[in-house]
């Protein structure tokens, strides 16, 4: 397969027509089938829903296509006028999430099922929950197209709502193949009802200590250019509960660039 490699981030262009919100209601309000299926409950209309979206995002034969990703860009701390740089790669489930200033580095890593976080070199292990808790929410044609085709997720239509004042369709995503997976893997979508294109997910954020004791965060998306035929956004923030707010403004975005497994490992003789 040939390599891509992101060109000038464009505008995204027009989606075709735009799916009217009542048309759409009436098609995810069919009776569920997932009861009369075993293993876990998939709605039909959930599915169509985070289809259309990856359709809207460049269609699930390009995301389907991507081994890994790199995506850089700054990062600024609501109320503290601090800014630094991020890098977030990923290949399949695994991540290497960093963020730099000129005093402090951060890693926060998958470690191929280890999760470990790395400040300033000394590197801290992590629970194995941390690893599972981080999907890669804030690429979501990345994201829905590994939750489409993970059998053992429960995807349910939660009906329609709104974000920030936009008409949106919510789905829910869940592991609840075991109590850990109940715990810190639900999370939400909001798909804007007019284009499918993904306003904002809402995971739980589980400390380390204790995966119960999680908060609630947002994702929320803005802002989506077109880079190497697949939409992506450019301007994400994070909210988690009380905390500061991130902002998140991308300026690079990479696809298939043969991206090392040691990425995702912590370094080797690191202090603890």
């Amino acid at each position: 397969m040939a390599c891509l490699r992101s060109g000038d981030a464009q505008p995204v262009k027009r989606l075709g027509p735009m799916i009217s919100l009542v048309a759409l209601t009436f098609l995810l309000v069919a009776p569920r089938s997932a009861s009369a299926q075993s293993g876990p409950e998939r709605d039909a209309a959930a599915l169509a829903a985070m289809q259309s979206s990856v359709a809207a995002m460049g269609g699930a034969n390009g995301w389907s296509a991507i081994q890994d990703w790199t995506i850089t860009g700054q990062v600024s701390t609501s109320g503290s006028g601090q800014q630094a740089n991020f890098t977030w790669i990923g290949a399949g489930v695994e991540f290497h999430i960093e963020t730099d200033t000129n005093s402090t580095s951060s890693m926060f890593l998958s470690g191929h099922g280890s999760p470990a976080r790395v400040i300033n070199g000394t590197v801290s292990n992590l629970n194995y929950f941390m690893d599972r808790a981080n999907p890669p929410l804030y690429l979501p044609g990345i994201c829905l197209t590994q939750e489409l085709n993970n059998q053992q997720l429960t995807i349910l239509y939660m009906g329609t709502t709104t974000v920030n004042g936009v008409p949106a369709i919510q789905v829910q995503v869940t592991d609840n193949s075991d109590a850990q997976g109940t715990l810190v893997t639900p999370h939400s979508w909001y798909f804007n009802a007019a284009t499918l294109l993904p306003l904002q997910v809402t995971p739980r954020l589980p400390p380390n200590e204790n995966p119960s004791n999680y908060s609630n965060g947002s994702l929320t998306f803005g802002q989506f250019t077109t880079t190497s035929g697949l939409v992506v956004p450019s301007q994400i923030t994070l909210a988690n509960g009380s905390l500061a707010t991130k902002s998140f403004a991308v300026t690079s975005t990479t696809f298939n660039t043969g991206v090392a497994q040691s990425e995702f490992n912590p370094p080797q003789g690191g202090g603890q």
